[in-house]
């Protein structure tokens, strides 16, 4: 005969059970019933009685029909677990998570000093300090990053901080220590620069994290972990001789993204957003207007257009869309970033080819570099060189000012006179009449 509070269908009974608790002096009561068929204890809460009897009918449904998982558990484990359930009431956490949030404790204070430590805490609580999970942390950090920084930084941060929560992720943020962090940035084998940007990610988020009440100290500042001292890097830029190659290497619908890139200071992903409507406008007016979501400053600036720049963009000009072929743009941001990293393995297979032999030796930055360098030698105007390049002074000074000397005004102007492929007709951008366009002959070029 069945009891009161069990429900017995199929062969399997499922016990009921009713709990009341006291919150603000009032009482509240539900019904409970109890579920392992996926092998991990589920309490579902109804607030009648009859309620209750239904969904005990179902799992006793489940049950009988095979879901079940059979857990092969001793008498005395299962008593252990009735217990754990007693001790915890419904409003409280799950067994499994009481259980992590103890075996982090006590890498910090014996079991026997866990309470004297929370009452420690909560007395000398400086703030409303409100703990969150590692992997929720960096999650916050990095939709606040998005709206801030690159595309590019953000990916870049969050590959640091996925290795971050790897080791951390389900610990409580405030609770990795200095020298937790240290071991764990210790052990990935970075280089001396990664090492360190990957620390200042790290103090950006702890700092981020103070701020919203997540965290009472940094444990990954420079003064808590030292960053390593790094000597001054040479600049390796292209020559002129190179940069032919290059152009002639690759397909032509490419070749306005490379001129662009080599010829007007824009950084290759400033490049890569330009679309032909503003390049069309451009040769009407003599610059390119790059908009404030174009540049990797965020603030908008003039590209001026040099002759052998006119040149190239009038002979491959397209109708519309981005000046980037698609192939080049991928789905998304993510993919377009990707696609621009690996646009330099590209070249260097495509140079292959065409030298017959080795190929290009590719340089790092080489065209940008190349760019601020002949343009200083060539203009000899510093604040004009940052303007265009959407850069500062200071880096200006640190990278190019002190090599300027060094380079070759016949190469600078070299440089700039790089043309299309003679033989091939260019056609003369008409603005006063849309449409008409009057083909003149090509000039001659080494490229």
């Amino acid at each position: 005969m069945n009891k009161p509070n069990e429900v017995s269908h199929k062969g399997i009974t499922v016990r009921i059970g009713k709990r009341t608790t006291i919150v603000n002096g009032k009482r509240y009561s539900n019904w409970e019933v109890r579920e392992h068929t996926s092998g991990k204890l589920v309490r579902h809460k109804r607030a009648s009685f009859q309620a209750a009897r239904e969904k005990a009918k179902e799992i006793c449904e489940a049950m009988a029909s095979g879901k079940r998982e059979v857990i092969g558990w001793k008498s005395e484990q299962w008593a252990e677990v009735r217990s754990a359930l007693e001790i915890l009431p419904p409003q409280c956490l799950r067994i499994d998570r009481a259980a992590q949030i103890i075996l982090d404790s006590l890498r910090y204070v014996d079991a026997d000093t866990i309470v004297e430590a929370c009452r420690c805490f909560q007395q000398n609580n400086p703030g409303p300090f409100a703990p969150k999970l590692g992997k929720e942390v960096t999650a916050a950090f990095l939709a606040r990053q998005r709206t801030r920084v690159s595309a590019r930084r953000v990916r870049a941060e969050t590959a640091y901080l996925n290795t971050f929560n790897s080791v951390f992720g389900e610990r409580v943020f405030g609770s990795v220590s200095t020298g937790e962090l240290s071991k764990m940035t210790d052990n990935q084998g970075w280089s001396k620069a990664t090492y360190n940007d990957a620390l200042g990610t790290y103090s950006r988020v702890y700092t981020f994290a103070i701020d919203e009440h997540w965290a009472f100290a940094n444990p990954a500042n420079s003064e808590a972990i030292a960053r390593h001292r790094l000597g001054g890097s040479d600049i390796d830029y292209f020559s002129p001789s190179e940069l032919r190659l290059i152009l002639n290497s690759v397909e032509d619908d490419l070749k306005p993204f490379i001129a662009l890139w080599a010829f007007s200071g824009c950084r290759k992903e400033e490049a890569a957003r330009l679309e032909w409507q503003q390049i069309d406008q451009a040769l009407k007016s003599g610059a390119i207007l790059l908009r404030a979501d174009q540049a990797k400053t965020h603030r908008k600036r003039t590209l001026p257009i040099c002759a052998n720049l006119r040149t190239w963009l009038l002979k491959h000009r397209k109708s519309g869309g981005f000046v980037l072929p698609h192939k080049f743009q991928g789905e998304n941001t993510e993919h377009r970033i990707q696609y621009l990293d690996d646009l330099s393995k590209y070249i260097v297979r495509r140079s292959k080819r065409v030298a017959g032999g080795a190929g290009l030796k590719w340089k790092d930055n080489g065209i940008r570099d190349a760019f601020a360098l002949y343009h200083l030698k060539l203009h000899g105007d510093p604040r004009e060189t940052v303007r265009v390049m959407g850069t500062s002074l200071r880096r200006l000074d640190e990278n190019y000012l002190n090599i300027t000397d060094s380079v070759v005004l016949a190469d600078a102007e070299e440089w700039f006179a790089i043309m299309p492929e003679q033989g091939a007709e260019i056609l003369q951008f008409q603005p006063e009449e849309p449409g008409h366009r009057t083909a003149i002959p090509a000039t001659h070029s080494s490229a």
